[in-house]
């Protein structure tokens, strides 16, 4: 989206994943499934020189493979970004 020399950025995604993994020394066998929604957003600003101060946010999500000890899959990876910077 733009508003004079203003640029915004917004996203919204969700993901699933399905993991299936066998113990063949075991022979236990389970499947894992995990969902998350995640979100962006991001802003500049546009100079006639050139330069465009910009600020980000960002969510992440990725899935863990694997059993713990007491055999309860691993909780799915989250993640969070904030990054201010400048373009040219």
């Amino acid at each position: 989206m733009a508003w004079q020399q203003w640029r915004t950025t917004l996203g919204i995604r969700n993901d699933w994943s399905k993991i299936i993994n066998k113990d063949f020394l075991y022979g236990q066998n389970y499947e894992q499934h995990d969902q998350a929604t995640t979100g962006r957003v991001g802003l500049n600003y546009l100079f006639n020189n050139g330069i465009s101060p910009y600020f980000t946010w960002a969510q992440s999500f990725q899935p863990v493979a694997g059993l713990s000890r007491d055999q309860q899959p691993f909780k799915p990876s989250r993640g969070e970004l904030d990054e201010f910077g400048v373009k040219y």
